[in-house]
C-alpha cells in the first residue's frame, strides 16, 4: 500500500522515495541494504586480514620462544651429563632458596601426581 501520501510521510516501502525502497538498495545511488552489505563484507574481510596477521605474529612469537626454551634445556642438560647429579642438586638448592613458594607449589602438585598414581596401582 504505496501511496503518495506515505512517500511524502517517510512510511510505508518507498519511505521518502518516489522510485525506490529505502533500506532495500533500490535506488541507483547504492545507499540501501546492498551497499551496506558490500561495506560490511569489507570491513569483515579487513577485520579477518587483521586478526591473521596478529595471529601469525603469535605464532611467530610462540616459535621463538619454545625454539630458545629447548635450546637452553639441551644446554642445561649437557651440563648435567658433564658435571652430574652434583650440579643438578646444586641448581634445586639455588632454586628453593631463591624461590621458595615456587619450589612448594611444585613439590606439592609432585606429591598429589604421585599420590593419584600409587592410588590408581592399588586398584
Amino acid at each position: 500500500m504505496d501511496t503518495e501520501y506515505s512517500r511524502s510521510q517517510g512510511t510505508g516501502t518507498g519511505a521518502g522515495r518516489p522510485g525506490g525502497h529505502e533500506g532495500f538498495g533500490g535506488t541507483p545511488g547504492g545507499t540501501g541494504v546492498g551497499s551496506g552489505i558490500g561495506e560490511r563484507a569489507q570491513s569483515v574481510g579487513e577485520t579477518a586480514r587483521e586478526a591473521y596477521s596478529h595471529a601469525s605474529g603469535v605464532v611467530q612469537d610462540a616459535r621463538q620462544y619454545v625454539q630458545s626454551a629447548v635450546g637452553q634445556a639441551k644446554e642445561k642438560m649437557a651440563e648435567y651429563r658433564e658435571e652430574g647429579w652434583g650440579r643438578l642438586s646444586e641448581d634445586v638448592m639455588e632454586y628453593t632458596r631463591s624461590q621458595p613458594l615456587a619450589a612448594l607449589g611444585m613439590a606439592a602438585a609432585i606429591g598429589l601426581v604421585l599420590g593419584w598414581l600409587s592410588a590408581a596401582a592399588r586398584r
